[in-house]
């Protein structure tokens, strides 16, 4: 079994920024990680990573990685008093990907797979896609 370890991604920012997740958890079978650098919890970025094995009568272990991307909602005072309001996100990008692993499988099969996976995104018709919401012509 692998260690869980921090998780650190960089962001596309003119300067890119590196963003560190942690372990935070387990829960019902969902590893977690979080970014714990913002002003309120409700903010974290976080990532979430499960593995099934088959179920009765299937042959596939399913593999589920989560990535959350939280944007506060911008707030100002709203009272004479200077009241500020809660924090609380205005939206969430989320990117999720499914992986379906057949039990006989080799080694290689799914180094490849795993490859693969990371290098697509990269593809300039999957940034048009996810960046410019432009579709594939």
């Amino acid at each position: 079994m692998a260690a869980k370890a921090n998780i650190v991604l960089a962001d596309d920012q003119g300067t890119p920024v590196n963003h560190t997740f942690v372990p935070s958890g387990f829960e019902n079978g969902v590893d977690i990680w979080e970014e714990k650098n913002v002003d309120a919890a409700v903010g974290n970025r976080r990532i979430t990573a499960s593995l099934s094995p088959p179920k009765q009568g299937a042959t596939d272990y399913k593999a589920v990685i989560k990535l959350w991307n939280p944007q506060l909602e911008v707030t100002s005072p709203s009272t004479s008093t200077g009241y500020q309001p809660a924090p609380k996100v205005a939206y969430n990008c989320i990117a999720e990907v499914r992986v379906s692993l057949p039990a006989r499988s080799s080694l290689q099969n799914r180094k490849d797979t795993s490859k693969m996976v990371g290098n697509l995104l990269l593809q300039q018709v999957m940034k048009d896609l996810l960046n410019d919401l432009v579709p594939p012509a």
